[in-house]
C-alpha cells in the first residue's frame, strides 16, 4: 500500500507566505475601489453646489460669501439637474413620490421627505455631522460676476474642509481632499488618487 504524503512545514509556511503576500495586494485595491464610489458621490456634491452658485451669482450678480448664506431653493434645482444628467434613480423615486401625494393616497403622505435627506451634501467619509463637510475657495468668496466670470476655468470653487478620503497603498495610507473647478472638472490634494491619474494637484483655495 502507497503511504500518503503529508505537506510538510517548508510546504506550508512557503504557501502561507504566498497567501500573505497576495492579500497585501489585493487588500489595498479592495479599499481604494470602496473609497471610489466615496468618492464620486461627494464629487456630485461639489458638482451641485457649484451649480447652485453659478445660478445664485447669474440672478444676484454676486457670488454667496459662504456656503451657508446660499438658498436651499439653489442648491434643490442644481441637484436635481446634476441626478438627471447623471441618469440617478434617486430623481426618478422623487417624481415617483410627487406624483402618489398628488394622487392623495394616504400611505405616500406618511413618506419622509426624501428630498431634503438626498441633498444634505455630506461627504460621505465625513464622519463629523457637527460640522459642514464643503466650503467656498477662499480666494471667490463673494466676489461679483463680473470677476468670476474672468476666472480661468481651472479656478477651484468649491473644496472640501479636511482631507477625508484615502489612498491605499502596500503598507501606507494618505489623505486627500476632493474641490470642483470653475470648469467642472475635479481637484485634488496634495495629489490625485491611484484611479485618477495624472500629475498631483495644486492645493485647494481658489488658485489659478
Amino acid at each position: 500500500m502507497k503511504k500518503k504524503k503529508n505537506f510538510t512545514l517548508v510546504e506550508l509556511s512557503i504557501v502561507i507566505i504566498l497567501l500573505g503576500i497576495l492579500a497585501t495586494i489585493a487588500i489595498p485595491g479592495f479599499l481604494n475601489f470602496a473609497e471610489r464610489a466615496r468618492a464620486d458621490t461627494c464629487f456630485l456634491n461639489l458638482e451641485t453646489l457649484l451649480g447652485a452658485i453659478e445660478t445664485f451669482a447669474l440672478e444676484n450678480n454676486v457670488l454667496p460669501a459662504t456656503l451657508g448664506k446660499l438658498p436651499n431653493e439653489y442648491i434643490e434645482r442644481s441637484w436635481a439637474r446634476v441626478q438627471e444628467q447623471n441618469n440617478s434613480w434617486r430623481i426618478n423615486f422623487i417624481y415617483f413620490i410627487k406624483n402618489l401625494r398628488k394622487g392623495n393616497l394616504a400611505f405616500a403622505q406618511n413618506i419622509p421627505e426624501y428630498l431634503a435627506e438626498a441633498i444634505a451634501l455630506r461627504c460621505p467619509s465625513d464622519d463629523n455631522p457637527a460640522t459642514p463637510s464643503y466650503r467656498l475657495a477662499p480666494g471667490v468668496k463673494g466676489i461679483t460676476l463680473a470677476q468670476y466670470q474672468s476666472l480661468s476655468a481651472s479656478t477651484i470653487i468649491v473644496e472640501e474642509i479636511a482631507a477625508r478620503h484615502k489612498n491605499y497603498r502596500i503598507g501606507s495610507v494618505s489623505t486627500y481632499r476632493q474641490g470642483v473647478r470653475k470648469g467642472g472638472k475635479p481637484s485634488w490634494a496634495p495629489g490625485p488618487p491611484p484611479w485618477a491619474g495624472g500629475p498631483p494637484d495644486e492645493t485647494p483655495g481658489g488658485g489659478q
